[in-house]
């Protein structure tokens, strides 16, 4: 007689083992329990960002805040070398992307990998926006 490899013994006691753990199944006109339909919820809700939306009303987090206080540290100043439109919908970390057209002067006060957290010197609401550093150039460093 031939004998089953390792694995496949190891699957089967698996498999075995997976069914028994498995509710019973439900089948077209049987009887239902009101105890198997209030099973426990299928997931943790730790990766809620790949789920549906739950049906319990979520608390908002911090929010960025957007506008720079007038007091904010700048990290340097930059000057855009050219044009830059994008919809302003979108939106990294709580902060939306701004638009800027050539010579416009920023003050950067945080950095993300490319993108630079800057506030126009020209705005007079102080909103805070990414800029992307490829399109500037460093005019002076704060101390």
């Amino acid at each position: 007689t031939a004998q089953r490899p390792a694995d496949l013994k190891s699957m089967s006691s698996r498999m075995s083992f997976d069914t028994a753990k498995r509710s019973p199944s439900v089948r077209p006109g049987s009887a239902v329990s009101s105890q198997t339909q209030q099973q426990e919820p299928r997931f943790s809700g730790m990766f809620n960002s790949a789920m549906p939306m739950s049906d319990a009303p979520v608390s908002p987090g911090p929010m960025s805040p957007q506008h720079a206080p007038m007091d904010t540290p700048v990290m340097f100043v930059a000057a855009s070398l050219f044009e830059f439109n994008i919809d302003r919908a979108r939106r990294e970390a709580g902060y939306p992307y701004l638009t800027y057209v050539e010579g416009e002067v920023f003050d950067v006060v945080a950095q993300k990998g490319e993108l630079w957290l800057a506030k126009n010197q020209d705005d007079p609401t102080n909103s805070l926006g990414w800029i992307w550093e490829q399109h500037f150039v460093i005019l002076s460093q704060e101390s």
